[in-house]
């Protein structure tokens, strides 16, 4: 949870209660459906969609479809929009990333290879540098690390 108890871009909980029994507000007096279906919990998250992209090196998302790096669903995310990037833990560094475009990326690292869940003390991490030109990058869970030669 981030300030005031809203639900971090990629939570699961997102667009995954039952509209039946849901109140028509949340907490804060906000419609209760933004987007698909209600949230989960107290606070409606105030993002109506956000395409989510899943990256592991082995190229196994637990049958989502997955890119092999980082900077591949950077480049896949629409202009303009928001999007989430879940990212696999793994023992090796991803590649440095570069957004210059208007996008805003939430990346989230440390997650399982199903991506069931984000392990709280696994990170992901990326070699290199993350360079932003334009746009915006929120990271949680990421560890940037220097490469060297």
């Amino acid at each position: 949870m981030t300030n005031y108890g809203s639900l971090p871009g990629g939570s699961p909980a997102i667009n995954s209660a039952s509209s039946n029994h849901a109140s028509s507000e949340d907490i804060l007096g906000n419609s209760r459906t933004i987007g698909g279906a209600p949230d989960i919990g107290a606070f409606e998250s105030m993002v109506e969609t956000r395409e989510t992209f899943y990256v592991a090196k082995t190229g196994d998302c637990g049958g989502m479809g997955c890119l092999p790096g980082i900077q591949d669903a950077v480049d896949a995310a629409p202009s303009q929009e928001e999007s989430i990037v879940l990212i696999a833990a793994d023992a090796s560094p991803y590649g440095a990333v570069t957004l210059n475009e208007d996008k805003t990326i939430f990346l989230q690292g440390g997650w399982d290879l199903d991506f069931n869940d984000p392990a709280p003390s696994s990170t992901s991490e990326i070699g290199g540098a993350l360079e932003v030109s334009d746009g915006a990058v929120q990271v949680e869970n990421i560890v940037i690390v220097g490469l060297s030669s």
